[in-house]
């Protein structure tokens, strides 16, 4: 089973209804694009709309055009739900926080967007299982040194973990919480608190990491230390939905550049529209040192 790594964040939405395959032809302007950021772990999670992809998937040079006049309805499977509307405030998304309307592992989601000029798109989902890190381990004997080329002191850390196995894709990654201490040649004692993110490498046994916790140092110092707090370990369920997406996303920017390419076909589970709405439920657990 493949391990995808952590980024923040984006994460998108699982579907287990109806899927369509639908070619791009990279005329938008009477399309709406859906991508969403849902995810157990997030505070806010976000709608993008647009009549085009971000630009981020998008050929250099093409126009992005965001739909702000659209109304969006969430509901789920026991009748709750809620509208949210345009904020331009948060990345040219529509928001939703977390105490307003929850995004729990298991519970189908049904998704209905309504645009000002009266097109209008659906989609649903259910949230996939989450799955428990298990057999985590952190060995935190490694020593401090100090790194002159980069100005920066650094410790190693090694993480392992490992978790069962379902029918979903999953990621992995840690946190490591750290305090980094050292005085400088003018008798100025420097603390710093971090929080350091490390991604996982693919594999299906057990995950084995080198993570190495680093802090920048300005002066020339005398005595330094980084004391490991706490390493807190994340399971991200995604539906193989999500994969599917974005590499059929890949290919098609691949051969939209490419005249002899074959077409590729977009996969999507957004009604009437493109795009994807997909989510993931995120497991951890934390280990305290002090």
């Amino acid at each position: 089973m493949k391990v995808y790594k952590f980024i923040y964040i984006l994460f998108f939405v699982c579907f287990y209804g109806c899927i369509k395959e639908v070619s791009i032809d990279f005329d938008y302007k009477k399309k709406i694009v859906v991508l969403s950021n849902i995810s157990t772990y997030n505070q806010t999670n976000q709608f993008i709309l647009t009549n085009n992809i971000p630009p981020s998937e998008g050929p250099m040079g093409m126009e992005n055009y965001y739909i702000t006049d659209a109304t969006i309805l969430l509901k789920d499977e026991f009748g709750n739900e809620q509208q949210i509307n345009y904020s331009p405030f948060f990345n040219k998304a529509y928001t939703v926080d977390s105490n307003d309307f929850k995004f729990i592992e298991g519970r189908k989601y049904f998704l209905t967007i309504t645009t000002g000029d009266g097109g209008e798109v659906s989609a649903s989902m259910k949230m996939p299982m989450g799955v428990n890190p298990k057999k985590y381990y952190c060995d935190t004997s490694a020593v401090a040194y100090l790194d002159t080329l980069n100005n920066t002191m650094k410790r190693h850390v090694d993480l392992s973990m490992d978790f069962e196995r379902g029918n979903d894709y999953y990621l992995a990654a840690a946190q490591v919480y750290s305090t980094c201490r050292y005085l400088n040649s003018h008798g100025n004692n420097n603390i710093d608190s971090k929080v350091s993110y490390f991604n996982f490498p693919d594999g299906d046994g057990p995950l084995n990491m080198d993570a190495v916790v680093s802090d920048y140092v300005s002066d020339t110092i005398s005595t330094f230390s980084i004391s490991i707090d706490s390493v807190a370990y994340f399971v991200n369920a995604i539906d193989p939905a999500f994969q599917k997406y974005k590499s059929t996303v890949s290919k098609q920017l691949a051969a939209y550049q490419d005249p002899f390419a074959q077409p590729i076909l977009i996969y999507s589970n957004i009604q009437n529209g493109l795009g994807i709405f997909n989510g993931n439920t995120v497991r951890s657990k934390k280990i305290k040192f002090k």
